[in-house]
């Protein structure tokens, strides 16, 4: 570490070394470095963000039901317990999201969900993806956004407006915001943060600045 060399390999002055690991208390497989290497690093916990995984995901076709789900029950995107064999995590919801086919019958889908992220998080997530079965169509939704109802239920709610920012562009920016507006504003801002991280072209659009301007209290960070 101090002379930036192996036996046989000189590191150029300009590389930077960045290791990362499990904390050894997690008991994740991760063993106590030796005294001496941690007196030679800085070390700095990192914490799990629901925004970054759900901008990630947008990027990478994760199944935007799983999406959903993760921003309605947020506390189960990192639910790590060592005396589990199953457990949620960024990586195992993304392996459930991305791998395990849907159309399965549904006693092996639950199993198989199960098997990846535990029987709790597996139940919660088979109930909202059934729940989110009972979503307006999209087409629907952007052909009468003033007149299609709207769902009650929060776990519908997420879904549509994440599915609805997952195919947004210029065009119909303008329709999705009129139909988004009608729910709570919290499912509009999931839909406007979620849809400007997809398409930043979006905010072209006159509606995007109209709507801007008339909620400057959303757009603080």
């Amino acid at each position: 570490m101090l002379e930036r060399e192996t036996p046989c390999f000189k590191l150029d002055p300009n590389v930077c070394i960045i290791a990362t690991g499990n904390r050894a208390e997690d008991r994740a497989g991760a063993k106590p470095l030796l005294g001496h290497l941690n007196d030679r690093m800085y070390h700095f916990d990192v914490d799990t963000s629901l925004d970054d995984w759900c901008a990630w995901a947008l990027q990478n076709d994760v199944d935007p039901l799983g999406i959903a789900f993760m921003r309605l029950r947020p506390n189960l995107l990192n639910d790590y317990d060592p005396n589990r064999r199953s457990n949620p995590t960024q990586r195992s919801w993304t392996k459930l999201f991305t791998e395990v086919p849907t159309d399965l019958p549904p006693d092996l889908y639950l199993m198989a969900c199960e098997g990846k992220v535990g029987e709790g998080a597996a139940a919660e997530w088979v109930a909202a993806r059934d729940m989110m079965a009972k979503m307006p169509n999209i087409d629907v939704v952007r052909m009468h956004p003033e007149t299609t109802e709207t769902p009650k239920e929060p776990a519908v709610r997420y879904a549509i407006a994440t599915s609805l920012s997952m195919t947004s562009t210029v065009d119909c920016f303008e329709t999705d915001l009129k139909y988004v507006t009608r729910m709570p504003k919290e499912f509009a801002v999931v839909y406007l943060t979620d849809a400007l991280k997809k398409n930043p072209e979006v905010q072209t659009t006159k509606a995007f600045t109209e709507y801007a301007v008339k909620n400057q209290d959303i757009f603080k960070s």
